[in-house]
Formats: structure tokens, C-alpha cells, sequence
């Protein structure tokens, strides 16, 4: 009696597998019907959106760059024989000391700087 039920314990077991194992090959033998349609579809979305972007963000630095008012608006109108107020000399070596800093790759001393453009500024109003 011991052989017997050993027996009947391995067909079944025996059986068990191979039904799982043929689900499992009708499961991986049949592929999705919509994934291929969906991978060509998520690119073509994906650059649309990204072109859509880009065109935004252009539009919005170019609004920005018409509405920003220039140093040049600002300073009121001058005759060549009147002289800047203190305030805007003060603005106009500050912006010169920076673009000569900016020319020599801000490896220097700031006074350095400072002193250039004071000079710079100085002979442009007549005042060396």
C-alpha cells in the first residue's frame, strides 16, 4: 500500500507542473496588441510637447527683452556741454570697471578695475 499512494502523489504532481508550464507559454507566446502602437506613438507626443516648450520659452525671453528698459532710457537727454550728475558718473565707471573685469577674465583686482574705468570715463567727459 505504501507504493501505490507514492505513486499517485508523483502523476499528480507531475501533472500540476506541466499544466502550469503550458499557461505559461500561451501567456509569453502572445504579445500585447497595442504596446508597439503605443512605443511609436509616446515619441512622436513626447517632441511634439518638447517643441511646444521651446517655442514658449522663446516667446516669453523675447517679451522680456522688449519690455526691459535700457540704461541709455533712462538717463535723461544731455547736451555735450552739461556734465552727468555724481550718481550717474558713478554708474558709468561702475559699468565700465565691470566690462573691462569681464575682458580680462576677472582674474585682477577690483581696484585695478575701478582705476580704468575711472580714467576711461574721466577722458570720454573731458575731464582729464
Amino acid at each position: 500500500m505504501t507504493e501505490e499512494k507514492s505513486t499517485t502523489k508523483k502523476t499528480t504532481a507531475a501533472k500540476k507542473s506541466t499544466t502550469a508550464t503550458t499557461a505559461a507559454t500561451v501567456t509569453a507566446a502572445a504579445p500585447p496588441a497595442k504596446a508597439p502602437a503605443a512605443k511609436k506613438a509616446a515619441p512622436a507626443v513626447a517632441e511634439k510637447r518638447a517643441s511646444e516648450q521651446k517655442a514658449v520659452q522663446t516667446a516669453l525671453i523675447e517679451a522680456e527683452v522688449q519690455a526691459a528698459p535700457t540704461e541709455c532710457a533712462a538717463l535723461p537727454e544731455r547736451t555735450a556741454t552739461e556734465k552727468p550728475s555724481p550718481e550717474e558718473r558713478y554708474r558709468m565707471v561702475q559699468s565700465a570697471a565691470y566690462f573691462i573685469a569681464e575682458n580680462d577674465g576677472f582674474q585682477g583686482c577690483d581696484t585695478d578695475y575701478w582705476a580704468r574705468a575711472e580714467s576711461e570715463i574721466a577722458a570720454q567727459l573731458g575731464e582729464a
